[in-house]
């Protein structure tokens, strides 16, 4: 699913995925341009791993890894800025934090292999 906003780069987005009954495995917020994965965190859920992919990193340097407490509920709150974007998962429980490079507008998308109720709210950020 494409989270259609006017401006992707000034931005800060609340998701919250109920989880508890959910018969899928992994959700994720894959943050791209046209050609690119600028910035991919998926999190599974049968192992509660969060993974963080840039990939315009070196393959040894790419995938930044975290693991979350269980809980009925992935709450997702990110910020992203010109060149950079920040994950604060279930209240800041876990934290990423990259920078991005691109010359092209980014789009958001949320992805799941099973469907899943996603509330999503999204504030402008002033540039």
């Amino acid at each position: 699913m494409q989270v259609n906003v006017s401006d992707p780069q000034h931005l800060e987005l609340l998701l919250t995925a109920k989880t508890e009954n959910w018969s899928g495995n992994e959700i994720s917020f894959i943050f791209k341009n046209e050609q690119e994965n600028l910035v991919t965190l998926s999190w599974n859920k049968e192992n509660n791993e969060v993974i963080l992919i840039r990939a315009d990193k070196s393959t040894t340097d790419a995938q930044r890894y975290g693991k979350l407490r269980p809980n009925s509920k992935l709450k997702i709150q990110v910020f992203i800025d010109t060149s950079s974007i920040e994950f604060f998962l279930n209240d800041g429980e876990l934290v990423f934090s990259e920078r991005y490079y691109t010359t092209k507008k980014p789009a958001i998308f949320i992805n799941a292999d099973e469907p899943v109720n996603i509330s999503v709210a999204g504030y402008s950020l002033a540039e």
